[in-house]
């Protein structure tokens, strides 16, 4: 008798679980399918220029998960601001450090190519009194470039070494981020 019972006692709640989990579904569905879609609003540069909105254009790598997939997808967000002409005395020199992550995670997808583009493009967009350094990291830390002037020699030396980075290793994500705020002098 008590088997039963407690038999009928966990169907009961099981049912009542699933009975539960579906009205909830359910009001999710409702209320989302409810709500107005909110208007796309352009995003605003945070300090500099401030005469016009940045455009963002989101794109999925793809639109549907295959079954039996890994389920990954790749968003790309593509960012542009209005042409803004610039006198050179305006903009005041930067120095920036890029910590780039060369471990063998960044083998897939392209990811490698992009990351050495954007540093490329950084490295190009400098001017020669601004100043660079470059640290990778994998299972080993490496300062590529300490914090130097970016002279047109110094612009070509670094772009060549850019050149030469490959994936490798494993990823020591700790020892990437502290190897720069070291060089800085932010951490001992």
């Amino acid at each position: 008798m008590k088997k039963i019972f407690f038999k009928q006692a966990r169907h009961r709640a099981q049912l009542i679980a699933v009975t539960a989990l579906v009205g909830l579904l359910t009001y999710g569905l409702v209320v989302r399918a409810a709500k107005a879609p909110e208007p796309q609003r352009a995003i605003r540069p945070l300090g500099g220029l401030q005469q016009g909105p940045i455009q963002v254009r989101p794109r999925l790598s793809q639109h549907k998960v295959v079954r039996g997939s890994d389920g990954l997808l790749y968003l790309q967000l593509d960012m542009e601001a209005p042409h803004q002409e610039m006198a050179t005395e305006q903009r005041p020199l930067t120095d920036f450090v890029v910590v780039l992550d060369r471990s063998s995670s960044m083998s897939g997808a392209k990811k490698m190519d992009y990351a050495l583009q954007a540093v490329k493009s950084l490295i190009g967009q400098m001017k020669g009194q601004d100043r660079l350094a470059l640290v990778t990291f994998d299972n080993e830390i490496e300062t590529v470039a300490p914090l130097t002037n970016l002279g047109a020699a110094k612009k070509a030396e670094i772009l060549q070494k850019v050149a030469t980075i490959t994936p490798r290793g494993s990823t020591n994500l700790g020892g990437g981020l502290i190897r720069p705020l070291r060089g800085l002098g932010y951490a001992s």
